[in-house]
């Protein structure tokens, strides 16, 4: 079951955002033609930025935008079983994309269906900005896919109680017949 993001899972993210796009603490625009700045933040009329920030800012920017793609994958993932290494890549995703990208894609139904190996391959289906493949986008998705696929050492899964509980009724039922 999908839980909020803890702390390895947002270090692993912030990582792999960091690496793909880069810092610029100057406003520009992204080849999908939107304003942005720092870590890759969109800017909106809201946020009332002018055209430079401070690293402090940008760093602050990106902890929210993680932290609001989190939010998106909580919200579209329910009952979705995922580690650290998945959600942090699907963070990524999100963070680059956009929830309503993620909301919409093939990649989140097969997720839905426990297709976690054909969920992987939908990722390189997503390189293109505005009608045309990006070379970035297309290393940048082999990444998130890799992060994807890569298993997570040393860690432990719980079963339910309720799997507990016919372990206990099943061994306790037969000692008790014979």
């Amino acid at each position: 079951m999908y839980k909020i993001m803890d702390n390895k899972t947002a270090e692993i993210a912030e990582e792999l955002i960091k690496k793909f796009e880069g810092l610029e603490l100057k406003a520009y625009y992204c080849s999908a033609g939107v304003r942005t700045i720092g870590w890759g933040h969109v800017i909106k009329a809201s946020d009332n930025i002018g055209e430079c920030i401070t690293l402090e800012k940008a760093e602050e920017l990106l902890e929210r935008d993680i932290a609001n793609a989190d939010s998106c994958l909580f919200r579209n993932a329910r009952g979705i079983t995922l580690n650290h290494n998945q959600k942090a890549a699907l963070i990524s995703f999100i963070f680059n994309l956009g929830g309503g990208a993620f909301q919409s894609s093939t990649l989140r139904q097969k997720l839905i269906r426990s297709e976690y190996a054909l969920a992987a391959n939908e990722f390189k289906r997503w390189v293109y900005a505005r009608g045309v493949k990006l070379r970035g986008l297309e290393r940048r998705r082999i990444a998130e896919q890799e992060l994807f696929e890569t298993p997570v050492q040393n860690e432990i899964n719980y079963p339910s109680v309720s799997i507990f509980l016919r372990i206990r009724n099943y061994i306790f039922g037969h000692v008790q017949a014979q």
